[in-house]
């Protein structure tokens, strides 16, 4: 869908979407692959991180030791490896950001971006750099965390604020949806022919 959309010239700022869609490494793969910046949800325990910072040991086709040569980058064995979860805890620049009006009054939550790389298996570190924006909301006595992989943006114009605002852009496309099943019926229409 992505792939005929651009063909048809359609413009657009980048691709959002939930969890499911997010967690897959391979579609954000496929993602960076056509240069299409994204915001995408991700579960906050099972991604794991790194600053972008962290140097990467570049793979040398040779054994470290004994055994086989290694293949992947690797991150040092004193990197700091996190979940968005763990950050969050460690957090303390948390900003608080409204980017919408609800039927209740303003929507907004607690925010932090930090600049991160993505690391997968045992310490093997990704191409993928960008960033990490964690939100938090206070729902009843819980919180709420929502984690959301941001790539393709540039780092000096890149806000907080902007990412909030592209991050939860989806929502009204999805509460029309809701309603469009809830109030249209559309969910339990069929049109098959003329």
């Amino acid at each position: 869908l992505l792939d005929e959309t651009r063909a048809r010239g359609v413009k657009h700022g980048c691709v959002t979407a939930d969890g499911g869609y997010g967690d897959d490494g391979d579609f954000r793969a496929s993602l960076r692959k056509r240069k299409e910046a994204y915001v995408l949800c991700v579960t906050p325990t099972s991604a794991q991180f790194t600053s972008a910072d962290t140097p990467v040991l570049e793979s040398t086709g040779k054994p470290d030791g004994p055994g086989r040569p290694r293949k992947n980058r690797l991150l040092p064995k004193d990197a700091i490896i996190m979940n968005a979860s763990e950050m969050a805890e460690r957090a303390t620049d948390w900003t608080r950001i409204e980017w919408a009006q609800g039927e209740k009054g303003a929507l907004s939550g607690e925010f932090v971006m930090k600049k991160v790389r993505v690391v997968t298996g045992h310490r093997i570190a990704t191409d993928e750099v960008g960033f990490l924006l964690i939100e938090r909301r206070a729902t009843n006595q819980d919180q709420d965390l929502r984690a959301y992989i941001c790539w393709g943006f540039d780092e000096g114009s890149t806000t907080v604020q902007k990412l909030v605002e592209l991050a939860h852009a989806r929502w009204p496309v999805e509460q029309f949806h809701r309603d469009a099943k809830q109030i249209l019926g559309i969910d339990r229409f069929e049109g098959r022919s003329w």
